[in-house]
């Protein structure tokens, strides 16, 4: 009896560890039938420091998206970010960008981007998809 319940643990934390991003409890933010995609954030994730505020973010795509790196071309259906927004300033960056294989932020990491060590900050645009996150972040926690 014993042998079973370790065989399910073992399943179980097996499939649990795949990909800890699908088990995110995802809200939609913005959707864009002509961009082709959904974006949405984790409220789970938000963590706030200050005047910033950092959230996960997953883009699912309609489409299958391809990067082509190192003459080898990569296959990714949704991407999820770390962003950082400064409330007060209206300025956003990325710290991280992972490239996944599904597009509900689940399966093979095909390519991850660290910018943790950038510096430049972006600007809000009017009308953009940053300003609906930055209103559902900044102005709703």
């Amino acid at each position: 009896m014993f042998k079973i319940y370790k065989k399910i643990f073992i399943f179980m934390l097996s499939i649990s560890s795949l990909n800890p991003v699908y088990c995110s409890s995802w809200i939609e933010y913005e959707f864009s039938e002509k961009k082709g995609f959904a974006a949405y954030y984790d409220p789970v994730s938000i963590e706030k420091v200050g005047d910033l505020h950092t959230v996960k973010i997953l883009k699912k795509y309609s489409q299958p998206k391809f990067l082509v790196d190192t003459e080898q071309e990569m296959k990714y259906s949704s991407t999820v970010a770390t962003q950082v927004i400064n409330c007060d300033n209206n300025i956003y960056k990325n710290k991280t960008i992972d490239l996944i294989e599904n597009s509900d932020g689940s399966g093979k990491l095909i390519k991850s981007y660290d910018y943790t060590n950038k510096t430049n900050w972006n600007l809000m645009k009017k009308g953009s998809i940053q300003e609906t996150l930055h209103k559902v972040i900044c102005f709703n926690v």
